[in-house]
């Protein structure tokens, strides 16, 4: 390979039985013909209809051929400046998760005989448009990369203008696969096309997901409760965290103040996703339209709850909050799950990880949202080797689905960096939930009002939504008007 770049799904218990009937069945058979006489009639078996369609390991097998020579090189401009690894890693001495990359590309050059060419471009929220130009260039060149794996708002530039093909032209990639996230399809198509994904080809899927830290000991010492115990009570919502945090009332003074909450102003999106809220949704035609859910009373509810909560000196909002938790002074924050093993391993606490809780407790699941420095995949609109690109997507996730997740998801995040085996689960609940709401993923194209209305709302304390949503709707809808226009309708 040049370098010029989950949970697992077992078989069901329901399947595992049927499997032991079934082998208990021929072996009773067998028994009976080898004591009794034979009677002419033809013993029944019964077979798991189901039993071919896992590996070994128990992981759902893709509907890629086991091994092929498509006999090509795929190109891929990826961003060289992504925050974590994710395309190749050169250096062999690496850890679990670097070593599962190399070897998922392995098995995917293997199995549909093609070259992965990774090249490199910075690209991240600074670089962004120098990557666009990139991929501008190379369409009224050479026409070189046949798929794209870049920064978010990038690769929502990159639909906008034409450059990525629609991903649901190529039957070889399975949307319904669990290596694809499960709102993927529901909430990301534009026009009934979808542009680029992201699933368990991207490590920064799993790292990017928002989640909630909190200090068990804290918690234990002012007998505020577990939040593991509300997840399983169905009772860990937005009123029930903050009434926790305020175990910690009166303890904002003097030279280390403790706080109840604490989050940087740009971590503090997930209350509206938490919520099951979207800024945009679709209308009949696949269109995009604003969601009636962005204005709603459950949306200005929610703004009067966490503003006056942002506003009480129980809560932190500002590039300290990292610190603060760090050093045992905050009783939750809000981060993504990248934190634990980037900032966590040396804890003098004990520490758990909780879901964002949900607004109100019936509400279907828990959500959650990404960071944005998340990768989405595309194929270009040019590829060379179209039908190659969209095999070596799935694969790429499928594979990483078997080799990558288990080792990031299971071994770097399950066990490695979290205190207790509780934790786990928080990330199947988080990746199950994970929202791809247009108006945050297309935010560029949308002057970024879609998320700033309501992050400046709770954080500046500025409770009457109602009235800056109208303030900003007749420049919203402008925008959410050319950005149709550009996809062509």
């Amino acid at each position: 390979m040049k370098k010029s770049s989950a949970a697992k799904t077992f078989l069901s218990a329901t399947a595992v039985l049927l499997i032991i009937a079934s082998v208990m069945c021929m072996a009773a058979s067998c028994a009976r013909q080898d004591d009794t006489e034979d009677t002419g009639t033809e013993a029944v078996t019964t077979v798991d209809p189901d039993a071919g369609k896992y590996d070994s390991q128990g992981y759902l097998k893709d509907s890629l051929p086991e091994k092929t020579n498509l006999g090509e090189t795929v190109t891929i401009l990826y961003w060289s400046d992504v925050e974590n690894p994710e395309f190749f890693v050169e250096d062999t001495n690496g850890g679990k998760v670097e070593e599962a990359i190399n070897r998922r590309n392995a098995k995917v050059e293997e199995r549909l005989g093609v070259k992965l060419d990774f090249i490199g471009t910075p690209g991240n929220a600074s670089k962004r448009a120098d990557y666009i130009a990139k991929i501008r260039a190379d369409f009224s060149g050479d026409r070189l990369f046949d798929i794209y794996a870049g920064y978010t708002l990038a690769m929502a530039t990159a639909a906008t203008s034409g450059f990525c093909a629609n991903l649901l032209d190529h039957s070889s990639i399975d949307f319904t696969a669990p290596w694809w996230p499960e709102k993927l399809i529901s909430e990301s198509t534009i026009n009934n096309k979808l542009f680029f994904a992201t699933g368990d080809l991207s490590t920064n899927l799993l790292y990017m997901m928002y989640v909630m830290y909190f200090n068990k000991d804290m918690m234990s010492a002012n007998s505020a409760g577990s939040p593991y115990d509300c997840v399983d009570n169905n009772t860990w919502t937005y009123a029930k965290m903050i009434e926790m945090s305020h175990a910690v009332d009166g303890m904002q003074t003097g030279d280390d103040p403790t706080y109840g909450f604490v989050a940087n102003t740009m971590h503090t999106d997930p209350f509206f996703y938490g919520a099951g809220l979207r800024t945009l949704d679709r209308d009949a035609d696949g269109k995009p339209v604003i969601s009636d859910s962005f204005n709603s009373e459950r949306t200005q509810n929610i703004v009067t709850l966490i503003a006056a909560y942002f506003a009480d000196p129980i809560c932190d909002i500002g590039s300290k909050c990292n610190t603060l938790f760090q050093s045992g002074r905050a009783m939750f924050l809000m981060s993504r799950a990248r934190y634990a093993s980037r900032d966590l391993g040396d804890a003098s606490f004990a520490y758990g990880i909780a879901p964002i809780p949900k607004y109100t407790a019936d509400q279907d699941g828990y959500s959650t949202c990404l960071g944005f420095p998340c990768t989405f995949y595309a194929i270009s609109a040019a590829a060379p080797h179209a039908e190659a690109a969209a095999m070596t997507l799935e694969c790429l996730s499928s594979e990483g689905y078997r080799i990558i997740t288990p080792a990031l998801f299971d071994v770097t995040m399950k066990t490695r960096y979290t205190t207790d085996a509780v934790a786990a689960k928080t990330f199947d609940i988080a990746r199950a939930g994970v929202s791809f709401d247009l108006g945050r993923t297309y935010s560029d194209a949308l002057a970024n009002l879609t998320y700033s209305m309501f992050r400046t709302a709770i954080c500046k304390n500025n409770p009457n939504f109602a009235r800056t949503y109208s303030a900003s709707l007749a420049a919203l809808q402008a925008k959410l008007d050319d950005m149709i226009a550009a996809f062509g309708q």
